[in-house]
């Protein structure tokens, strides 16, 4: 029996300011992001494969310009 190679855990990165975000995905980001907010609506959209990272905004607030 063959069985897949288990895929690691993505890093999680959650940001407070956008600054901190541009470095964050600067930095750690080759493959798939997920970016997550309040978690309210997980099921909408597809993901077409499993992310490399997943953003939590929860910590980004205010609306800078819009």
């Amino acid at each position: 029996m063959i069985m897949a190679a288990a895929r690691p855990e993505p890093l999680t990165l959650r940001p407070s300011t956008t600054q901190q975000l541009a470095e964050m995905l600067r930095e750690h980001t080759t493959g798939p992001i997920l970016v997550r907010g309040q978690g309210t609506a997980p099921d909408w959209g597809g993901r077409a494969e499993p992310p490399d990272v997943v953003v939590e905004t929860n910590d980004l607030n205010g609306v800078l310009r819009h």
